[in-house]
């Protein structure tokens, strides 16, 4: 068994895993202690190929959306710690030893950093410190022990927010912790759609999920929008 497994779930080009996968890896501190699973819902035979020349698990997964994939990915897990990590999103140094190192914690999260110096996403990223459920969501990376994952029963199927969904299950628990190392994810949207427009987008949706609105009408706002 696995200390820790990195479970990436991916549908994007090979292009994107060329510039992030390795950045991901470079970044364990052992890697005897780890493994990589991506979980592709595209099939596609370049990025097999990729991960494959990496020594990364592929796996192929039929049905897409984040939180099948990140299932399926679990499922095949080896490690005490599962860590869910989107390809964007590049952890600290040594991040493996920093997740297995939390005896006193079930789950947690990294604090969040972009890769574009820009006030306004500084502004938000800022808030990633605090103990708010508000403040949590997957660019931050999820890391969570495995037994309570299965109690759990996994992320629930929903099209949309279903980090946000396992994080305010999480943190419940009252055994939840934010490091204060940051985790620097990509800010590729808000360079193509504005940030203000979208921060505008997805401040709304998260409002209306707090309100209890369905996640697949939230999915198709997503989709119209952006």
């Amino acid at each position: 068994m696995k200390a820790l497994s990195v479970i990436i779930p991916f549908l994007d080009s090979a292009t994107t895993l060329q510039s992030y996968l390795p950045q991901i890896l470079n970044r364990i501190s052992e890697p005897a202690l780890a493994e990589i699973i991506l979980v592709d819902a595209s099939e596609s035979s370049d990025v097999k190929r990729i991960c494959e020349d990496l020594h990364v698990q592929y796996i192929f997964c039929k049905e897409k959306g984040r939180a099948i994939q990140m299932n399926t990915g679990a499922a095949y897990a080896r490690g005490k710690w599962l860590f869910f990590l989107h390809i964007d999103s590049i952890p600290p140094d040594s991040y493996d030893r920093l997740i297995i190192s939390q005896d006193s914690a079930e789950s947690g999260c990294f604090q969040l950093k972009f890769d574009w110096d820009h006030w306004f996403l500084e502004f938000f990223a800022w808030f990633t410190r605090f103990h708010w459920t508000v403040a949590r969501g997957g660019d931050q990376g999820l890391f969570v022990r495995r037994d309570t994952f299965i109690d759990l029963k996994g992320f629930k199927k929903i099209p949309i927010m279903e980090d946000v969904d396992m994080c305010r299950r999480l943190m419940k628990r009252r055994s939840f912790t934010i490091l204060q190392q940051k985790i620097v994810t990509s800010a590729r949207k808000y360079r193509k759609q504005g940030v203000y427009r979208l921060q505008l987008i997805f401040t709304w949706i998260t409002i209306l999920y707090w309100f209890g609105a369905d996640a697949d009408h939230l999915k198709k706002f997503y989709d119209k929008k952006i």
